[in-house]
């Protein structure tokens, strides 16, 4: 048994100035990062990354007209205009097709393949061993370790960046700092119990978050009445729906089918949409197969007949910035799901360098992405965390998670749900329920570990015009919206066939 905050299911169902950048100095630059505040997260050096490892970047292309975006977005979610076109897109805010063919062809002539080029013309996704990247951004890559164990690879040095690539914003060269799933896994559900999760997940490798105790676990019934939600169902015909994971689930479909067939739910309508290669197998290594499974069945539940587009990232990093990319270059769906996240003080340490100014980079890039699909009429959802007040960050002082922290999307927390079973019995699966009462999801020393809602203030973004005389303080508070997410009262959901 496992859970997420629903918060962003129910809100599907209830609703349904920089320039372009410059591609040609006189000579090479060293790269910019913004500076990275908190205890040392280096780790002990193993030695150089072998030669032939591949590695995976980014190459993303500021939009022009920044400010004027932000201006856009912001009528466009106020209803003072209506959303842009995909053509009123391209003509106000993206790069060239001359800056977007000078970063292919200069990538293609060092030996990278390009796997991934927004269809809007803001970034290039793109492989090749280290040793190319290397050479390109004159820097070794080196191998670490962490007190924890994770091995990881980051530049020796400063980098620099080719004068092709000048005015380019580079994420890549290092896999320190990935975005983490938010979910939590109590345990299977085996005989109307349920067993606690092993701590270690396949090949003896470390899974997400895991509990100690057995509480109660809810069909998707049990939400449906418990947040009213039932006589809306079938207004969710027609509705679009962009799940973005990374690595995904081996047996997403059988998954979801047997799910559908357990709770009497309609056939989903799912396609698969890879970023980059596609090796969902992957996704059993890193804990992101129960994420994707979790996701689309929780989708299921509360909208099930929308049209759900998994949108699947080739890794936890550059990737899955190239996956927001996809959506809103595409304008895919109505509404987009993010269970996933990374400590704003983080961003530093996430390997994003540039040639502008660095304090562009501690404003986070990617939120101009959120800009952009929120000009284009989409609504995003991302998770505040599992975590508390900490979020995983290393600091005393806490963190907040983006991307839930942007101004452009609506942040995701959670609470304790408790029903009223109207029929059937928990243990059998097959209750159904209506609203009972919910607390805040928080710290019970019976978890075994820290894990609550995490939510707070910003140290990036400035308080949203939405905020004002809503909140305290000077900067984006989260979470926005809340629902069930506490792992004792949770939400069912069917990996590799079996109930969790």
């Amino acid at each position: 048994m496992n859970s997420k905050a629903l918060a962003l299911l129910l809100v599907i169902v209830f609703a349904a100035s920089l320039t372009a950048p410059y591609l040609g100095s006189a000579k090479a630059a060293r790269a910019q990062q913004v500076t990275y505040y908190g205890p040392s997260l280096q780790g002990n050096y193993l030695g150089e990354l072998p030669p032939s490892q591949l590695v995976s970047i980014s190459v993303f292309l500021p939009p022009r007209n920044l400010q004027e975006l932000y201006l856009v977005a912001q009528e466009v979610v106020n209803h003072q205009v209506k959303p842009l076109s995909k053509q009123e897109v391209l003509s106000l805010f993206a790069p060239s097709e001359q800056d977007l063919e000078a970063v292919e062809n200069y990538l293609t002539s060092q030996g990278f393949n390009i796997v991934y080029v927004s269809p809007d013309r803001f970034s290039v996704m793109a492989e090749a061993p280290a040793s190319v990247v290397e050479k390109v951004f004159g820097v070794k890559l080196g191998l670490y370790e962490t007190p924890q164990g994770t091995v990881f690879y980051a530049p020796e040095g400063t980098p620099a960046i080719p004068q092709q690539l000048e005015g380019t914003i580079i994420m890549g060269l290092t896999n320190r700092t990935s975005f983490m799933p938010q979910y939590v896994v109590s345990g299977m559900i085996r005989n109307h119990t349920v067993i606690p999760y092993s701590s270690n997940g396949a090949f003896g490798l470390p899974k997400p978050m895991q509990e100690a105790f057995a509480g109660l676990y809810y069909t998707p019934a049990d939400f449906e009445g418990a947040y009213n939600v039932t006589p809306l169902l079938q207004y969710s015909q027609g509705a679009t729906i962009a799940i973005i994971d990374a690595y995904g689930d081996p047996e997403i479909y059988q998954d979801v089918y047997m799910f559908d067939q357990m709770f009497g739910l309609p056939m989903a309508n799912l396609t698969v949409i890879p970023i980059g290669p596609y090796h969902p197998e992957l996704g059993l290594f890193t804990g992101w197969d129960i994420e994707t499974a979790l996701d689309v069945e929780a989708a299921q539940t509360m909208a099930p007949y929308a049209h759900i587009y998994l949108v699947v990232a080739a890794n936890a990093n550059n990737a899955l910035l190239e996956a927001i990319d996809y959506v809103v270059s595409t304008d895919l769906a109505d509404v987009v799901s993010m269970s996933w996240g990374l400590p704003e003080n983080l961003w530093a340490m996430s390997g994003a360098y540039t040639t502008y100014p660095a304090f562009y980079l501690s404003y986070a890039f990617a939120d101009y992405y959120f800009a952009l699909g929120s000009a284009e009429g989409i609504s995003f959802f991302a998770s505040s965390g599992d975590e508390g007040a900490f979020d995983f960050t290393p600091t005393t002082y806490g963190a907040v998670s983006f991307p839930s922290s942007s101004p452009f999307v609506t942040a995701v927390g959670g609470t304790s749900l408790y029903v009223n079973v109207t029929s059937g019995y928990l243990g059998f699966l097959n209750t159904v329920g209506s609203y009972g009462y919910e607390t805040a999801w928080s710290v019970n020393p019976l978890y075994g570990i820290e894990v609550a809602s995490t939510g707070g203030y910003s140290s990036i973004f400035p308080k949203p015009w939405y905020q004002f005389g809503v909140v305290q303080g000077n900067y984006r508070a989260t979470p926005d919206v809340a629902a069930d997410a506490d792992p004792y009262t949770g939400f069912v959901t069917i990996v590799y066939g079996v109930p969790y």
